[in-house]
């Protein structure tokens, strides 16, 4: 059912829309009788123009020749139609210089003296005019007689041509000035068509058209050739023009009233099942409009879609209307099947457009009960983003641009409208545009001077007082990328200070770390070689002391083997043999190789490895290293009987190496603090220890491109290394 309901509805509408610009574009003709249409009123005009011309002017030709009369201004203006007398003079003098130059060139005596006669004849001429009023005068009255005779010669042609195309027309009319009547028929007593004039001061011809205007009507287009002589004022003519019943020609007028009538009953036909259908169809859209879709095309687009089919349906309805006037008023289609034809294709368009109209319309109605849907789907939330990620992050050199675009572009909308004042139209379509583009850009433009400016306080705060402030803008600001810049240089420089800061700091502990460390056993050196240079030293004495300065003279060379080793490490000048290498394997290895110090340690190490050969290219004579002080440091500082983990993962394209303990010693919740060179946990320093492993091995993996992460959770310390595979 619903198959059909859509296509009545809008063509109702479109029906509904037809009808409405007929009736506008019709009211004049619909409802008027065919005697008071434009299509009879235009025979009657030119019917009073002709009759006025040609019929009712009785002048003679000898009378309108004696009637000639020449004035002083028509004599002037025929001796200067040319310039002045020596203007004429000079220009007929050019005008044969050249002629009779080329005639004595060519030895042609007789033509260089033919055109000699011929250049003196004018000239005396236009002498004579000059010279001669009477002379002039009688060119004028010869001129003027010619211009009679052509009037005349024509005008009965006129008058034939008058009662053959309007046969049916009859008059009976009186000079209001000399009372002379003239009649061409006697007034039936029920004639067919009737006007009176009774005015004595505008009478029967007060309206009829200019003669130039009558030459266009068919029959009459010659008759520019007598602009020379025809009235130039009518006479005052009273009485009345009608149409008897019996008239020559008038069955054909009948025939084109019949017409006239049925087109206008058609019309009323049309308009009765338009406003008919109108009523039905709206019914129908009121109860069945929900079987109209929601189109997924955003609001606004369907919206603009419906305005402008809507207004070309209207363009469209528009020229139906003028089709049929023109036929009504046969200023266009002479045949009402082209006329029909042409307004059904017309109206089959119409139709279609506002099939499309009424589903958009809807279809926005429907999606405006779901707001944020509407608003997802929405063109403006689309333009919104084009603006905040196109126009609001373009250069400020294009932005700056086109503000002055738009400011040159309101300066001449402002000069416009002021010649237009007195259009109403102009000064608000002008206000409009000035509030949708001029104001905006305006505040928008000054609120980005604003952000500049409070972008420059600040800064000069900042260098001058060394103030802490941060500069705040919105998002949209032009300046806030600007403004961010300089936050972050201002949080570099109070790191760089902090780390200038923590260097100093770091860089005084290095000095007394390494000072005590290496004092520490030179002092045992040098204080058991002064006590072995004593002579009385028994031999088991000596051997205690000799035993000791080795034991400080080892502990002191590997101080500075591994400060040396971190120091290469550290400014990568170290060269790395890297090959595959079963890093499960080395793992144990390191574990077996203190296996004695486990033991004695009373620690219990809990090892998860991979069953399987986990292959990693790395330098493995350096990467043990690492593995070994991991176990060594979990070793030295773990709480005594507690467990140590240390598994090893291995995925697909790396391995991950993780050492677990309990620390027996307060860890500093600064992590970065543990790889520093010399940090010990024992802050004591009683341990054996140089506070350089935990640096060596950070050193070690990262040359490897590894990653080595501590973790601390209270007393538990975890060191996890990620070394990539294929490195």
């Amino acid at each position: 059912m619903a198959k059909w309901m859509k296509p009545f509805i809008s063509l109702s509408m479109a029906l509904a829309m037809v009808s409405i610009f007929l009736i506008v574009i019709l009211q004049s003709t619909l409802f008027k009788s065919y005697f008071e249409s434009n299509t009879f009123q235009e025979k009657l005009s030119n019917y009073k123009t002709s009759l006025a011309y040609f019929e009712l002017d009785s002048m003679t030709k000898e009378q309108a020749i004696k009637d000639i009369n020449i004035t002083n201004e028509q004599i002037e203006n025929y001796r200067t139609e040319n310039g002045t007398l020596s203007d004429q003079i000079l220009s007929i003098r050019d005008e044969y210089v050249a002629r009779i130059q080329e005639a004595e060139d060519m030895e042609a005596t007789s033509l260089s003296d033919k055109l000699k006669k011929e250049r003196d004849a004018k000239i005396k001429e236009v002498t004579r005019i000059f010279e001669d009023r009477n002379y002039v005068k009688e060119k004028l009255i010869q001129q003027q007689k010619k211009e009679i005779t052509l009037y005349y010669e024509k005008r009965d042609k006129y008058r034939e041509l008058l009662k053959k195309q309007y046969p049916y027309f009859s008059y009976d009319l009186e000079n209001v000035d000399t009372g002379e009547t003239f009649k061409n028929a006697t007034e039936e007593k029920n004639p067919l068509f009737k006007i009176a004039f009774r005015s004595t001061e505008y009478g029967a011809f007060y309206d009829i058209k200019s003669l130039e205007d009558l030459s266009y009507v068919s029959g009459f287009e010659d008759l520019q050739e007598t602009n020379g002589f025809m009235m130039t004022d009518i006479p005052v003519y009273t009485g009345q023009i009608f149409i008897n019943q019996d008239a020559t020609g008038v069955a054909e007028l009948l025939k084109e009233k019949d017409k006239y009538e049925i087109v206008q009953y058609a019309f009323y036909i049309f308009f009765g099942i338009s406003g008919l259908f109108f009523i039905i169809a709206c019914i129908l859209l009121i109860k069945k409009r929900h079987m109209y879709r929601v189109y997924q095309a955003p609001a606004e687009i369907q919206m603009l879609a419906a305005i402008a089919f809507f207004f070309i349906a209207m363009g469209l309805s528009i020229e139906i209307a003028n089709n049929a006037n023109n036929y009504l008023n046969y200023q266009g289609y002479t045949s009402i099947f082209e006329m029909l034809v042409m307004c059904i294709l017309i109206g089959l368009v119409v139709w279609v457009l506002m099939d499309v109209t009424i589903k958009f319309i809807l279809s926005v109605f429907y999606a405006c009960a779901d707001k944020k849907k509407l608003w997802e789907t929405s063109a403006t939330k689309w333009v919104i983003h084009i603006f905040k990620n196109g126009l609001l992050k373009s250069p400020i050199f294009i932005k700056v641009t086109l503000y002055l675009i738009i400011i040159f572009l309101a300066g001449f909308g402002f000069m416009v409208m002021i010649s237009n004042l007195y259009s109403e139209f102009i000064v608000l379509f002008y206000v409009f545009l000035y509030i949708l583009f001029v104001v905006p850009t305006t505040i928008y433009f000054y609120k980005q001077i604003g952000d500049l400016n409070k972008v420059i306080t600040t800064t000069e705060r900042i260098v001058e007082r060394g103030s802490d402030e941060k500069i705040e803008l919105t998002r949209y600001s032009d300046f806030k990328e600007l403004a961010e810049l300089i936050n972050q240089m201002q949080v570099g420089v109070e790191t760089s200070q902090q780390q200038q800061y923590k260097s100093e700091r770091l860089k005084t502990e290095l000095i007394t770390n390494v000072s005590h460390d290496l004092r520490t056993p030179l002092t045992s050196i040098i204080t058991y070689t002064e006590l072995l240079k004593k002579e009385n030293l028994s031999t088991e004495e000596r051997l205690q002391y000799i035993d000791v300065v080795d034991k400080k003279s080892q502990r002191l060379k590997t101080l500075i083997d591994d400060l040396f080793e971190v120091s290469k490490m550290s400014s990568g000048n170290i060269e790395l043999h890297k090959q595959d290498v079963d890093l499960a394997q080395l793992v144990q290895q390191a574990i077996g190789e203190h296996e004695t110090d486990i033991e004695q340690s009373g620690l219990r190490f809990q090892v998860q490895i991979p069953d399987h050969a986990v292959t990693t290219h790395i330098d493995g004579q350096r990467y043990w290293r690492v593995i070994d002080n991991l176990v060594g440091n979990a070793i030295k500082y773990s709480m005594d009987g507690t467990r140590v983990f240390v598994t090893l993962e291995d995925n697909e394209k790396q391995t991950v190496l993780t050492v677990k303990n309990i620390s027996k010693y307060e860890i500093s919740e600064d992590v970065e603090e543990l790889y520093e060179r010399f940090k010990r946990a024992d802050a004591s320093r009683h341990t054996e220890g140089s506070g350089l492993g935990l640096a060596i091995a950070q050193s070690i993996v990262d040359l490897h491109e590894g990653r080595m992460e501590i973790t601390i959770d209270g007393d538990l310390f975890k060191v996890t290394v990620t070394q990539p595979k294929n490195v």
